[in-house]
């Protein structure tokens, strides 16, 4: 467990909150940045702290969908960046275990927005609606979230995207603790849709306008038979993606490499996402015992430092 002196945050969250324009202007000159966001965390940087990048970088993807004017999408940016703060204060290895994590642990984990909340405040009236927002990012309309339960508009509509966004993030990235792997963020999608009494028809909708049905990163077979990943998603429609095929309609690896711009090739479809089941029977995923035996590798690695 660590504790951040006042000081110190106030010095991170300022120099956050110097790059959260140069977020929202790089978001609306092109999907670069959202591209970036989508792709695989960078080796050797854990996931919280990209965790929380992505999630500030694609709450303004949605936020923009949502009509929010500059200065509520430059707030919304920083709390996305400082939304898990809290998690610093979470007993050391709590956050690498690979293994399910026990009720009481997963009590312990619901404490970050409460921690979160509590250590922003410390940093004055200036940043006490973005303590506000980063405390209900885990509070559901449904009344089923915490730490307060709040139902409805009683949650702040910044937190409702961040709180989505935070789900689906967590599906499109492995996490050591969950039952997620590399390319699921297209179940976190599905999964998000049939919780709408959750997270709310609008922020959804804002969400797969901004990534799309089939996020960057997710494993698709086409109407061709081929299977293939998702390497880029257009604003124009976001429902027809680029798909790098992988295995040619008779599962074999493409003699030359080939990228399928389904927005040129209208005859060509998504036929079906693909579940981690489907992607290990075609030996695109290492089996479970290889998956835990790396992220313990890393997590013992990550101990060591």
């Amino acid at each position: 467990m660590e504790n951040i002196t006042p000081g110190r945050l106030m010095t991170a969250v300022a120099e956050l909150e110097e790059l959260a324009p140069l977020i929202l202007d790089s978001t609306a000159a092109g999907r670069g940045l959202l591209r970036t966001a989508m792709g695989t965390y960078a080796e050797g940087t854990g996931f919280v702290l990209p965790h929380s990048v992505n999630v500030a970088i694609l709450a303004v993807e949605v936020g923009r969908q949502l009509g929010l004017e500059r200065q509520r999408l430059l707030s919304l940016c920083l709390a996305g960046f400082v939304h898990d703060i809290g998690s610093v204060q979470l007993p050391r290895g709590l956050l690498a275990k690979s293994e399910n994590l026990t009720p009481s642990e997963w009590e312990t984990m619901r404490a970050r927005p409460t921690y979160s909340y509590e250590a922003l405040r410390t940093l004055g009236s200036r940043y006490a609606p973005i303590a506000e927002i980063a405390n209900q990012v885990y509070e559901r309309l449904d009344g089923s979230g915490y730490p307060k339960a709040l139902q409805g508009d009683e949650i702040l509509p910044e937190a409702r995207i961040l709180g989505a966004v935070d789900f689906f993030e967590s599906f499109a990235h492995p996490r050591p603790y969950k039952n997620t792997l590399p390319g699921t963020g297209n179940h976190g999608i599905q999964m998000l849709l049939q919780m709408a009494d959750k997270f709310g028809r609008t922020t959804l909708r804002a969400l797969v306008g901004s990534i799309g049905l089939f996020p960057i990163g997710s494993y698709v077979r086409l109407s061709s038979g081929e299977i293939g990943r998702v390497v880029d998603v257009k604003e124009e429609n976001p429902m027809r993606p680029a798909v790098e095929v992988l295995l040619a309609s008779d599962r074999l690896p493409p003699a030359k490499p080939r990228t399928v711009d389904l927005l040129a090739m209208p005859q060509v479809y998504v036929s079906r996402s693909l579940t981690a089941s489907d992607l290990r029977e075609l030996g695109l995923l290492p089996p479970p015992s290889q998956i835990s035996l790396s992220v313990g590798l890393e997590n013992k690695r990550a101990q060591e430092a």
